[in-house]
């Protein structure tokens, strides 16, 4: 990661979706990928991040119910 690039957090479970969002923004943005709502909630608990791009479908977790635990 660079240090003068913004970082997204991504949790999505889709693995296409995901690859599409990362391969759209990497050269803007440091992303980091989380592939579950419970490990999305533990990466944004312990970085900053300015942006949280999140799938409302997840399978373990509601998009919406991650959101407001974050």
């Amino acid at each position: 990661m660079t240090q003068n690039k913004n970082k997204i957090l991504l949790i999505e479970d889709d693995e296409f979706c995901a690859f599409t969002i990362i391969r759209a923004l990497k050269s803007d943005f440091d992303i980091i990928h989380k592939f579950n709502g419970r490990d999305g909630i533990a990466e944004a608990m312990n970085a900053k991040y300015k942006l949280v791009l999140l799938d409302i479908g997840l399978k373990d977790l509601n998009g919406v119910d991650v959101m407001k635990t974050i």
